[in-house]
């Protein structure tokens, strides 16, 4: 299992664990689509608007990296 992280505009910091990039892409796509990035962007962005579905997934794959130690 392997650690992805990717972060905000605002310095916060999204984790995931996932076997591969891929299935941490689609795990935080499925669980920011759920609201959880809606949420987010209305309490620490509110000027910027809500993203559409393939915009969160463009977001992701430009931005998440794995956790090298």
């Amino acid at each position: 299992m392997m650690t992805f992280t990717i972060m905000c505009s605002c310095g916060e910091i999204a984790a995931v664990e996932a076997p591969t990039r891929r299935e941490a892409v689609h795990i935080l796509t499925t669980r920011w689509s759920a609201g959880v990035l809606h949420k987010h962007l209305r309490e620490k962005h509110p000027e910027e608007p809500l993203p559409s579905h393939s915009e969160i997934v463009s977001m992701i794959l430009g931005k998440l990296i794995p956790v090298t130690s």
